[in-house]
């Protein structure tokens, strides 16, 4: 049994315009300075955010080097969750690993 692709190719093209309030946040170019000021605002708050892990408070180079690290990572691998044999020695042998590092 097999099936032609013209039986299921459609007669009509259908186009679904978008709506009007998208149109004018997402396409008009009058817009395009409150996209730079969400941009400009997220990005800073993404590298302060980062700058803050690498500076501060035991992420990367404090006095406890890796301390919050390793609390992210253990608390990650302390929710895992095994459904199968297979999937199962496999994550087992990574924690082994990772707790090895740790």
């Amino acid at each position: 049994m097999s099936i032609s692709v013209k039986s299921i190719q459609p007669k009509v093209v259908t186009r679904i315009e978008e709506p009007p309030i998208a149109k004018f946040l997402f396409a008009d170019t009058r817009m395009a300075w409150l996209w730079f000021i969400v941009r400009m605002y997220v990005g800073y708050q993404w590298i302060t955010a980062g700058w803050e892990k690498m500076i501060g408070s035991g992420w990367v180079f404090s006095a406890h080097d890796g301390a919050g690290l390793k609390g992210f990572v253990t608390g990650a691998l302390a929710q895992t969750v095994l459904r199968t044999s297979h999937f199962s020695a496999g994550v087992f042998a990574v924690q082994r690993i990772l707790r090895d590092l740790i």
